[in-house]
């Protein structure tokens, strides 16, 4: 079976984290996040609002949903620029 989520690599990660603190009490940039994944993958968007709708904690649902699937983008664009640069 063909493989399609990436294995999120240290340097990623790393990356992200150094937004989350600046970015994680940001009502705008979550809002902003999601209107991208909507654009990208409306049902994915959809299931994160649904799902934090059901919860005490909604933004920080919404949050950790959106962190990972920025993580899963970005090790999914790392990886294509590596692979056309010939590094994978």
């Amino acid at each position: 079976m063909e493989k399609y989520l990436p294995e999120v690599k240290r340097a990623v990660a790393a990356s992200m984290a150094a937004n989350i603190d600046k970015n994680c009490d940001d009502k705008q940039f979550l809002k902003s996040e999601l209107r991208k994944i909507r654009n990208v993958n409306p049902l994915v968007a959809e299931f994160i609002v649904n799902y934090a709708k059901t919860t005490k904690v909604r933004e920080h649902v919404c949050f950790c949903a959106v962190m990972v699937y920025k993580l899963l983008y970005s090790q999914a664009e790392a990886d294509q620029m590596n692979q056309l640069d010939g590094f994978a």
